[in-house]
């Protein structure tokens, strides 16, 4: 009987822990708030949506400068432009970065940054 209510006490701790855990930052791999914002390709001029599977990740940025039609940004510490249809704002606290994988990694490198959300102030 006593072995019965120690199971009972921890499987009702367990469901407690499930609960009230805060759920994951949203990532475009999961099928979250990422998916819905497109930019336009400058290969083809076609617009495309920002995020794939497992390419959006949390980075460091902040806007560098800004012109008509050309943005310069920093990300992890590198310097790139980027058109301005590409950046938007993160719904979350922290900025993240969508990238055209090279060999399964993520290089801050011009041209492979698809998209860059960025939190107000960055």
């Amino acid at each position: 009987m006593r072995t019965l209510w120690w199971i009972t006490v921890i499987l009702f701790m367990l469901s407690l822990l499930v609960w009230i855990t805060p759920a994951r930052p949203a990532t475009a791999h999961d099928g979250a708030w990422m998916d819905k914002y497109w930019y336009w390709s400058e290969e083809d001029g076609i617009r495309r949506q920002c995020c794939g599977p497992r390419d959006c990740i949390p980075v460091r940025a902040r806007l560098v400068a800004q012109s008509r039609d050309r943005v310069t940004v920093e990300i992890n510490g590198v310097i790139l432009t980027m058109s301005p249809k590409s950046i938007h704002q993160s719904e979350e606290l922290s900025d993240y970065a969508c990238f055209i994988l090279r060999d399964g990694q993520h290089v801050v490198e011009q041209g492979l940054v698809r998209c860059l959300f960025l939190t107000p102030g960055s």
